[in-house]
């Protein structure tokens, strides 16, 4: 296994490349367009509306979680002293030994890594009232397909909160609970924050964790 890079002590951002953003929200738009034709059309049958409103639903969110993240810098940061997701100078840092285990999730012909924590309270407890509800509410735009289940919080076998939580940590909770359950781990990191292909990726944060361990 590979050592951790030498010089890495502070959390630099890692992120797609700006051409690989711009062709994807090029896309996005395309297949947007492409929806709306297909629901406007004057002889389009009830089923090509249907299909080109689900097309121009779902593409038009992706468009719109893509901008979202931009612009406020959901960024991915690394280093030796752990990882965070946000914007510079605000950034709540993960240790690398609260992370219990990265792995590998497949969805719809792409590849997500998932970062799984022993557990997630003192990740919460870096946050306050504000910041947890401001997190909450990134994650439910980001995940907007997701968005009605943890909203709703209508999760399956939740465990139950503490009493004196507030309704801001009780959100970003809902939020970490509901993402473990489905992918398996409390952060699911997507393309646009990585640089470098899932396997790889997966494999250099590794390094990260088994370097905490030793």
């Amino acid at each position: 296994m590979s050592k951790v890079p030498r010089g890495i002590t502070e959390l630099k951002p890692i992120g797609a490349s700006k051409w690989r953003l711009a062709l994807a929200g090029l896309g996005a738009l395309a297949f947007t367009a492409m929806g709306i034709l297909m629901m406007t059309e004057a002889d389009a049958s009830s089923f090509q509306r249907l299909m080109g409103g689900f097309c121009a639903l779902f593409f038009g969110i992706c468009f719109v979680a893509l901008i979202y993240a931009q612009l406020a810098q959901h960024a991915l940061h690394v280093g030796a002293a752990g990882f965070a997701i946000g914007k510079p100078g605000n950034l709540k840092i993960v240790p690398w030994s609260d992370v219990e285990e990265i792995s590998l999730y497949k969805m719809s012909g792409q590849t997500f890594i998932v970062i799984a924590l022993h557990n997630n309270e003192a990740y919460l407890a870096r946050f306050s009232e504000a910041e947890a509800q401001r997190c909450a509410k990134i994650g439910r735009i980001i995940n907007s397909l997701d968005n009605t289940i943890v909203a709703g919080g209508h999760i399956s076998n939740a465990p139950p909160f503490p009493d004196n939580l507030s309704a801001g940590h009780r959100a970003l909770a809902k939020k970490l609970i509901y993402t473990r359950r489905k992918y398996g781990g409390e952060f699911l990191l997507t393309w646009a924050q990585r640089d470098r292909p899932a396997e790889a990726f997966a494999a250099y944060l590794h390094t990260f964790v088994a370097q905490a361990r030793v």
